[in-house]
């Protein structure tokens, strides 16, 4: 768990209550340190890994929700560390300028014109909706 953590996959270690619970504080210490010294300093390779591994089929914005969530976790883990909010700030402006720029444009639609419609004043048909009923009774 703490390792997905390391390689910007999930960061659930670091605000899942029910995980944090698994570890003891100084293991929790240790992780959140090597969150800091491993995982920040690389948050851009972090990004640019998850853009090529997106599947053709991938919305690009479905794609890239998990990295905006390890986001922020790492926001919240560090909002007091200045320096580190900058790079987590700017992976994130990167990340979704890739998203606008990968997402296709919708295609422009003609406005429709609806034509009139003429209401008919007898039915088509001269059977009424009771001659079936007559015919069961």
């Amino acid at each position: 768990m703490s390792n997905y953590a390391l390689e910007g996959q999930d960061a659930d270690a670091l605000d899942d209550d029910g995980i944090r619970s698994l570890l003891t504080d100084e293991e929790f210490e240790e992780l959140v340190l090597r969150v800091r010294k491993e995982l920040l300093p690389r948050l851009g390779d972090v990004r640019r890994e998850w853009e090529l591994n997106r599947s053709l089929g991938d919305p690009p914005e479905e794609h890239m929700q998990q990295l905006m969530e390890l986001f922020d976790s790492l926001k919240d883990r560090f909002s007091e560390d200045e320096t580190a909010l900058q790079l987590i700030e700017k992976q994130i402006a990167q990340t979704n300028d890739w998203v606008e720029e990968n997402t296709p444009a919708e295609p422009e639609r003609s406005p429709r014109k609806l034509g009139t419609v003429e209401s008919q004043d007898k039915p088509r048909s001269s059977r009424s909706i009771f001659d079936d009923i007559d015919a069961f009774a």
